[in-house]
């Protein structure tokens, strides 16, 4: 007998395969401000890298391997993975010196600089609405920096540089379309962090103990997986139910950062995050409405 299943059920299926990635993610991240304490961030990410090949490969695997992985549109795959690496580079240079939540709460200004950029970039034209969201979402910012009473440190700019590169490959994501595979873009993003990394790291071979070694590469694979888990995720439900869980990582920072780090977020940092997670939260609802593919940027 078939089985009707309700769509509020259906689409909430992705629903914890997000919650573990976007978990995971955050483990990471805490285990890179962990390791930044004895490691340079380029020998960090050559080590995490090597250790998240290994689930990639599996994402290439269930997509039905390297039969038609070349992309039709390289050129682009490439310009997604350049971004995305420097986007990963300076979120790691920001987690080692920022608390988890400060660097977290600019990265989240990616919906603002998504739609900001939308419109020179992809030509689209952006309303009255979400232009309101995108300026209440800097005034979040300035709250989180406080120009004039907090000191603005190399980090700050560091994470916003990270949300803009990060803004500029999921745009590039969106020119690509279905014109090269998750698995093909994903691997792009290895090789390339692999390049700018391997020089620094070969030329000067890390001093640390294994053990930090063997955590570096759990925390690669961990980020593996939770790739794995996004894109389980987004064939369950649609990215609109999905990506918004990527605030859920604020959770994750303020409980490692407590644990780990003895740092807790002041009311400025929270009550800013706040205001930008729900400027992006609207700015994505717009965009499901106008009936635009909100995407995962890994």
């Amino acid at each position: 007998m078939a089985h009707v299943v309700p769509v509020v059920a259906s689409n909430a299926l992705g629903i914890p395969w997000a919650l573990f990635a976007f978990g995971a993610f955050a483990t990471n991240d805490a285990i890179v401000k962990w390791v930044s304490a004895v490691l340079p961030v380029m020998q960090i990410a050559f080590v995490l890298t090597l250790g998240s090949l290994l689930p990639v490969m599996a994402v290439i695997w269930r997509e039905g391997g390297f039969r038609d992985f070349w992309p039709s549109v390289p050129g682009l795959v490439a310009l997604r993975a350049l971004f995305a690496t420097t986007s990963a580079l300076l979120a790691f240079s920001a987690f080692a010196r920022l608390p988890l939540a400060d660097v977290y709460a600019l990265i989240f200004t990616i919906p603002l600089w998504v739609t900001i950029l939308s419109v020179p970039v992809l030509g689209e034209q952006v309303g009255w609405r979400r232009t309101s969201a995108v300026v209440v979402g800097f005034v979040g910012v300035l709250v989180m920096v406080r120009p004039g009473e907090a000191s603005l440190e190399v980090g700050h700019l560091m994470a916003a540089g990270c949300a803009l590169c990060a803004s500029s490959a999921y745009l590039v994501t969106r020119r690509i379309g279905g014109r090269a595979r998750g698995g093909t873009q994903l691997l792009a993003v290895s090789v390339a962090m692999l390049a700018v990394t391997a020089p620094s790291t070969l030329l000067a071979p890390p001093a640390a103990a294994p053990s930090t070694f063997a955590l570096l590469l759990a925390g690669g694979m961990l980020q593996g997986i939770a790739q794995f888990a996004i894109w389980q995720a987004l064939k369950l439900s649609p990215a609109s139910v999905v990506v918004p869980f990527q605030y859920s990582q604020l959770l994750w920072a303020v409980v490692y950062g407590y644990l780990l780090f003895d740092a807790w977020p002041d009311r400025a940092t929270l009550l800013g995050a706040t205001i930008v997670i729900a400027s992006g939260l609207y700015i994505m609802q717009r965009e499901r409405r106008l009936g635009r593919q909100v995407r995962v940027v890994v």
